[in-house]
């Protein structure tokens, strides 16, 4: 708690070995506090922290055998980088010898080998994350720990990095867990996701698993490229019912008014289809996203198009459902109902 106000609530899940976690979600809802609750920065207010099937709550951070990356590279600008990587690992028994292997080591792999005698304040941005992962790393911890580390650099830099992290993490089977607010960074590098909103987790599984089947309507809008497409449906006597057409079974016995979602993928151009005019095109160069206005529902729906299509802004087409990929949430409540 700060003050008042819980900033995690009831958190539990379970880390395997070798595992990438990602916690992801929005701004705010609890991320890299419970990143330093791991590291030991900051103490809970209950519960504990079970690693290799012993308490490590009141150890302390020296003694956790857990490195972190922060947003910020935080290296020694008056030392080179070579320094910088070895700088906790001289002090802790290592010989010089052994430093110097593991350091060149993580050089190569990270592509910073031609920067060691280099001082760490030339270095561009992409560069001193890579030498502050290479820090983190050397140590040989048990668990890794990453938050938001790429969220200052450019695009294509923080793809070319996830790449390499993801990589590493391949190479070295370590325990990754990494933060951010990134629905796309989250899906690319998780094997195991945690999805959290205002302190409490709201489904954690294989990140396709949590996009296809999602528990609530706030994790299909999360995982999204845009939010979800909705229309209204109602539930009576076990089914779910559009304009009084049956369109899927549920378990849910109350009467209850429904959303009914469908990702931008899962609508197509039909002819069959609803009738809609085109009031915006989003190019992004290999993908191609029409926002349509729907005359029935007197609503935008956006529906992924083809990338070499030539439809145009103003332009009227028809828009068709596909049912079997529709998502089912109860409208008070907003979990998933099938």
């Amino acid at each position: 708690m700060y003050g008042e106000k819980i900033v995690l609530n009831n958190i539990t899940f379970e880390i395997e070995d070798g595992d990438f976690i990602v916690i992801a979600g929005p701004s705010g809802c609890g991320k890299s506090t419970l990143l330093k609750i791991i590291a030991g920065f900051i103490n809970s207010d209950g519960g504990d922290i079970i690693k290799h099937g012993a308490s490590i709550r009141n150890t302390k951070v020296s003694d956790r055998n857990i490195s972190m990356v922060f947003q910020e590279a935080a290296l020694f600008d008056h030392m080179s980088v070579y320094e910088n990587i070895i700088y906790g690992l001289k002090y802790s028994g290592v010989s010089k010898y052994e430093c110097k292997k593991r350091a060149y080591n993580f050089m190569k792999m990270l592509h910073i080998g031609k920067l060691a005698n280099q001082q760490a304040e030339t270095l561009s941005g992409g560069e001193k994350q890579r030498v502050s992962i290479a820090r983190a790393l050397v140590r040989n911890p048990d668990i890794f720990l990453l938050d938001e580390p790429f969220s200052a650099l450019d695009t294509r830099l923080k793809s070319e990095l996830r790449g390499e992290l993801k990589q590493l993490h391949q190479q070295m089977k370590k325990t990754y867990v990494y933060v951010t607010h990134d629905q796309q960074e989250a899906m690319m590098l998780a094997t195991k996701l945690i999805i959290l909103n205002e302190g409490k987790i709201q489904q954690i599984g294989v990140p396709q698993e949590l996009y296809r089947k999602p528990n609530n309507l706030f994790v299909a809008n999360f995982l999204g490229k845009y939010q979800l497409n909705t229309i209204e449906g109602r539930i009576n006597n076990k089914k779910i019912l559009h304009k009084e057409r049956v369109v899927a079974n549920t378990a849910q016995e109350k009467e209850s008014s429904c959303i009914i979602g469908f990702r931008e993928h899962d609508i197509i151009f039909d002819e069959d289809g609803m009738l809609g005019e085109i009031v915006l095109i989003d190019d992004l160069g290999n993908e191609r996203y029409y926002h349509v206005y729907v005359y029935e529902y007197e609503k935008r729906f956006v529906v992924k198009g083809l990338l070499y299509d030539n439809k145009k802004i103003g332009q009227k087409v028809y828009l068709k459902f596909q049912w079997e990929y529709a998502l089912y949430f109860d409208k008070d409540n907003q979990g998933c109902i099938i």
